[in-house]
């Protein structure tokens, strides 16, 4: 049994706009899950809409896997060359699934003799986007990946537990070519932690995950923490609606779930006039629901406060509070894309 966990050591970014209705879910019925749009962590000149991404590998680079455990351990050369490739199809994977850029293209990665942390020249990260077209370069300057083991027994399982830790350091520069300016530089420092047990010390080694997917994990980790820093990304949000009721109520569960949701405005606008005032309530706060989904932030907060004026519940309180923090960040999102 595998255990994998990943843990941000540094360049934590501020998420906004998430809420966990733990107590709610379990009050409410039915549960949904819509997509939020988060804000970068800064903003890059909205004149850069096509971007190549790369990593470089110079002397500097490393994948310095001390442990003697590995069964498919590579050598220097070509771990160094595996992660470089993870790095730069992760990263073109991430920001391809934001709004930010018009398009993303990888390039092969830089092999250079540099000693030193030093930028690319402009020259060379022109020579590069030339033939990609792009306006601007996101590259992985810099990286190098550790080791730590670790095996016991542990008496409370009654088995041999193998923990490893792969720490992964990262520098991602962001190339303005145009202007000739490092729009930013940021450092990474990644830990992802696995962990397995096993009857014997060789069985608990051997249930370890392979080294080349310990090194894809940690490029697609910070992969995916620059992509928050520089790019809009989605979040996939849950939300929870009354379903308790008259069968029509019932029904615009069920349409809810497929995603019928003109049907279900129809009927839960519908049966709000027929409901005592909790089951009013309940209609007008399903509905606030059903805006959201379609981004009509502003139509649900005016039902939410609708339905909390009937019945001043803990739940539509929360939601009130959530809808009003939604309507900042699209706000902010909205300048940060220059949608204005």
């Amino acid at each position: 049994m595998v255990f994998s966990f990943i843990e941000m050591m540094n360049g934590r970014i501020l998420i906004y706009g998430l809420f966990v209705f733990a107590l709610w879910s379990c009050a409410a019925g039915g549960i949904v899950y819509i997509d939020v749009l988060r804000p970068s962590g800064i903003v890059i000149d909205s004149a850069v809409k096509t971007v190549s991404v790369t990593a470089r590998v110079s002397r500097l680079s490393a994948v310095d896997l001390s442990s003697n455990i590995y069964p498919d351990k590579p050598s220097e050369t070509e771990a160094v060359s595996y992660a470089a490739g993870q790095f730069a199809d992760a990263f073109e994977y991430f920001l391809s699934a934001s709004p930010r850029f018009n398009r993303v293209v990888s390039i092969v990665p830089v092999i250079t003799s540099d000693s030193s942390l030093s930028q690319l020249s402009w020259d060379a990260a022109a020579a590069m986007l030339e033939t990609k077209r792009s306006h601007a370069l996101v590259s992985v300057d810099y990286f190098d990946f550790h080791d730590s083991f670790r095996i016991f027994y542990d008496p409370a399982v009654y088995s041999y537990q193998a923990s490893l830790w792969i720490i992964c350091r990262s520098l991602w520069r962001f190339y303005d070519v145009k202007n000739r300016t490092v729009a930013d530089e940021f450092f990474l420092r990644d830990t992802i932690y696995s962990y397995a047990l096993g009857e014997t010390p060789t069985v608990a080694v051997l249930s370890l995950p392979s080294i080349y997917s310990l090194i894809s994990e940690a490029c697609n980790s910070a992969a995916y923490h620059y992509t928050q820093r520089i790019a809009q990304v989605w979040s996939r949000e849950t939300r929870s609606y009354h379903t308790k009721g008259n069968y029509d109520l019932r029904m615009a569960g069920w349409y809810a779930q497929s995603g019928k949701w003109d049907k279900v405005v129809e009927i839960w606008r519908f049966n709000a006039e027929k409901q005592s005032s909790r089951g009013r309530a309940k209609a007008a706060f399903n509905t606030a629901l059903a805006y959201e989904v379609d981004d009509r932030l502003d139509d649900a907060l005016r039902l939410a406060l609708v339905s909390y004026g009937i019945d001043s519940s803990w739940q539509t309180l929360q939601y009130i509070k959530l809808l009003n923090n939604r309507i900042v960040v699209k706000d902010l999102i909205n300048k940060q894309l220059y949608r204005q």
